[in-house]
């Protein structure tokens, strides 16, 4: 799914599974189509999917997840993400692009006055759209 996305930055060479594997541990917040989940970490990734406590995400479902990590360095692009099939209000967050990987995107985004890192997967629920930040 590294197919380029209009507007947006080349994707990385980066995969969904190897950026989780990286957050092993943290904090994250689950919106997928069964519902909203507290935080809890992130405790296994697998190819296709993770597990947050009893919750098992797959990669190929629509969820949005927010760690609470503080973002990375961000790019001068905002996110636009789109993902069907979530709860009505939950289905669309921006913020300043991380990056785009393989299969998935990253972003910051302002949660409760935090920053924090929102992934959500490239797959066939989810659109992506990027837009330039105009210079100040």
């Amino acid at each position: 799914m590294a197919d380029r996305i209009p507007g947006c930055p080349l994707p990385e060479s980066i995969t969904l599974q190897e950026r989780l594997t990286q957050l092993r541990g943290r904090l994250v917040l689950v919106e997928s189509e069964a519902g909203s989940f507290e935080a809890a970490p992130i405790r296994e990734v697998r190819s296709n999917k993770f597990y947050v406590m009893d919750l098992t995400v797959r990669f190929d479902r629509p969820f949005f997840a927010t760690v609470i990590v503080p973002p990375a360095e961000v790019t001068p692009v905002t996110a636009i993400v789109r993902v069907e099939g979530l709860s009505p209000g939950l289905g669309v967050k921006s913020g300043s692009l991380i990056r785009i990987g393989q299969d998935f995107v990253e972003f910051a985004a302002d949660i409760s006055g935090t920053r924090a890192v929102v992934i959500a997967p490239r797959n066939r629920f989810v659109t992506v759209t990027c837009e330039e930040l105009p210079d100040e």
